[in-house]
C-alpha cells in the first residue's frame, strides 16, 4: 500500500478524488482538506463512511501522484482481535466528521449502560498510562466534554474500533453507515447500534 510522504508541497492543481457512486470530482490543495470534502460528500449522499476512509482516499491520491508517496506495509486487524490505539483514534475522529450531531444525555447514559457491561468493550492495544491523555483528548473532541456516569468503564468497541465513551453520543444512523452487513451480524444482540 502507498502512503503520502510528509511534504509541504502539493501537486499542481492539488489532490483530487472522484466518488465512484456519484461521479462527483473533488480537489483541495491539502490532503486533509480533500479528505474532509470526501467525507462531507459521502455523508450528504448517504454513502457509508468506512473507518479507513483516509486510507482509501490516500491510496487513490497515491495512484495519481506516486512521486508524493512511499511504500508502507499496513497490517489489517483480524476480526475479534483487540484493536490498536491508532485505529481507535482514527475511526473515532472519522465518525465525528461524518456525523456532526450528538444525542441527548438520557440516550447517552442508556447506551453507556449497555456498553459498560458488554464483552466487546475492550482495551485497545497500546492504550496505557502515557497514552491516556491522547484518548481523553479524542473523546473530548467528539463529545464536547460531555460525560456519563459510566465513562470510567468504557473502553473501545471490538467490532467498530471506536472509543465507546465517544460513540455513545453519536446518532445511530451515522454509526450504522460505517458498519457492513457482516459487521452488523457480529454485533451482540443487545447492542444499541445493531440494525434489526
Amino acid at each position: 500500500m502507498k502512503k503520502l510522504r510528509p511534504v509541504t508541497t502539493h501537486p499542481h492543481g492539488g489532490f483530487s478524488y472522484t466518488q465512484e457512486e456519484t461521479g462527483y470530482h473533488m480537489s483541495d490543495r491539502t490532503f486533509a482538506g480533500l479528505l474532509n470534502k470526501v467525507i462531507e460528500h459521502r455523508k450528504a449522499n448517504n454513502i457509508p463512511v468506512p473507518f479507513n476512509i483516509d486510507d482509501i482516499v490516500e491510496s487513490h491520491v497515491c495512484s495519481e501522484h506516486p512521486d508524493f508517496c512511499r511504500d508502507k506495509d499496513v497490517k489489517i486487524p483480524k476480526r475479534d482481535q483487540q484493536i490498536t490505539l491508532e485505529l481507535a483514534v482514527r475511526f473515532t475522529k472519522t465518525l465525528f466528521y461524518a456525523a456532526g450531531e450528538r444525542v441527548d444525555q438520557v440516550e447517552a447514559e442508556s447506551r453507556a449502560e449497555v456498553c459498560s457491561t458488554c464483552e466487546s468493550n475492550v482495551e485497545p492495544i497500546g492504550c496505557n498510562g502515557c497514552t491516556k491523555g491522547i484518548v481523553k483528548k479524542v473523546i473530548s473532541f467528539v463529545t464536547g466534554s460531555k460525560t456519563t456516569s459510566k465513562d470510567s468503564q468504557l473502553k473501545s468497541c471490538r467490532h467498530c474500533g471506536c472509543f465507546n465513551a465517544a460513540q455513545i453520543w453519536m446518532p445511530v444512523n451515522a454509526l450504522q453507515k460505517s458498519i457492513s452487513e457482516e459487521e452488523n451480524q457480529a454485533l451482540p444482540d443487545n447492542c444499541w447500534k445493531k440494525k434489526l
